[in-house]
């Protein structure tokens, strides 16, 4: 099994297991895409060997029969099973992407908070500034109008003692 960490904390995580989906694993026989008993392909003077057949079936198990009845819906039982167990493993698969995709919506969702949030401070500790800047130039323009002042006052004290 596949376990995919979700989230900060060590219980967040996603377990994901496939099943062994393989025509043996499923019941039914796998098949040899070429057609010939391992035989080698016809050639002109050959064309088709006595032993042709339309599928070699290989693997373990026995072979699947339709020819009568009974072999009919055994071989549609094994069918039956086979989609079922597929049916049931798309359904697994299914539940987990879903799980993955809310995870991944919630995770965007977290990291847009996050940006929003350092933002907002960014911002607070602009005013701030803003604000210590605007107190200081005030203060400095306070302090020259008082030199200005006393400088004033001085000369004018100096031109009544002449």
């Amino acid at each position: 099994a596949l376990v995919l960490q979700t989230g900060t904390r060590a219980n967040q995580e996603i377990k994901v297991g496939f099943t062994d989906m393989r025509s043996a694993a499923l019941g039914l026989q796998s098949q040899s895409g070429n057609g010939w008993d391992h035989q080698p392909l016809p050639t002109p003077s050959t064309p088709y060997p006595p032993n042709f057949t339309d599928t070699q079936v290989v693997g373990m198990g026995p072979k699947i029969q339709v020819t009568t009845r009974e072999a009919a819906n055994a071989a549609i039982n094994v069918f039956d099973n086979a989609l079922i167990k597929a049916t049931d493993e798309a359904v697994n698969i299914g539940a987990v992407q879903n799980r993955l995709q809310y995870t991944s919506n919630n995770l965007i969702v977290a990291s847009e908070n996050v940006q929003a949030s350092e933002s907002t401070i960014r911002d607070a500790d602009m005013a701030k500034e803003m604000t210590a800047y605007t107190k200081n130039n005030v203060l400095t323009q306070a302090a020259q109008a008082m030199l200005a002042q006393a400088n004033q006052n001085s000369s004018t004290v100096l031109s009544l003692l002449k």
